[in-house]
């Protein structure tokens, strides 16, 4: 049987939007033609929309969904939500894929588990939209890269890689520190390079995630002086590995 991979989805309230962004989500998972697929939602919204819209979705016969409601995270940020999802997930890679977010092509999961096979992670393309604007920017793909200096240069939060919804692995026990906002990704890619080494990088023609760019999303709010102190943070944490 061909490998499971686990979808993983942390939904929040995100405004007049936020059916409009998780439904882009589904739908996009919904029209793969990779066929073994688990969805695991972990929903810390307040309210029941995301669950009532998950409950009535018409999934294909072929993708398990986990469901489950959360308060972790709630009013602070959306790492120990997005954790929540991976520690349901069954598969045997993750794909994390946040409400907000999609996929962009329909051979994205195929191309993302053929490339797990051999490989312990990867990155690949990401184009970024605007809001629901139908306006793409790096319409080609934003290509992931191999700094000279990594994974040192991860320390110093200087990301060539993309964010989480660029990149998926094996389902492992590492997740994303908690105590951190914003250079959680850089902390990931770090522990991630010095358990399995480089990623690999899937070099398609085209996209195969499409990373939404919100005015409000919290990497754009992050006062100065906390992405001063992650930095600092980062470089202690690991200074002995």
């Amino acid at each position: 049987m061909s490998e499971l991979i686990s979808v993983c989805l942390p939904t929040y309230n995100l405004g007049e939007n936020s059916i409009t962004y998780l439904k882009e989500n589904l739908d996009s998972i919904n029209c793969q033609t990779y066929e073994n697929i688990e969805i695991s939602i972990s929903d810390n919204s307040t309210d029941d929309i995301v669950k009532d819209f998950v409950k009535d979705y018409p999934f294909k016969k072929n993708i398990k969904v986990i469901y489950e409601k959360t308060d972790r995270g709630r009013g602070h940020s959306g790492v120990p939500n997005t954790n929540n999802a991976w520690d349901n997930s069954t598969g045997d890679y993750i794909k994390s894929l946040p409400q907000d977010d999609k996929l962009q092509s329909e051979d994205a999961l195929e191309l993302i588990v053929n490339c797990l096979r051999d490989n312990e992670w990867c990155a690949f393309k990401s184009v970024f939209q605007r809001g629901l604007s139908p306006d793409y920017f790096f319409t080609n793909g934003n290509f992931p890269q191999h700094s000279p200096t990594y994974p040192e240069a991860l320390l110093q939060g200087l990301n060539y890689i993309g964010g989480p919804g660029s990149c998926a692995w094996r389902n492992c026990d590492i997740r994303l520190d908690e105590s951190m906002r914003w250079l959680n990704d850089c902390d990931l890619y770090y522990r991630f390079w010095k358990m399995w080494g480089p990623m690999a990088i899937i070099d398609s023609n085209h996209p195969l995630v499409c990373i939404r760019d919100r005015q409000d999303a919290l990497s754009n709010v992050i006062p100065d002086a906390e992405k001063a102190l992650e930095v600092s943070t980062l470089i202690n944490k690991h200074k002995n590995a």
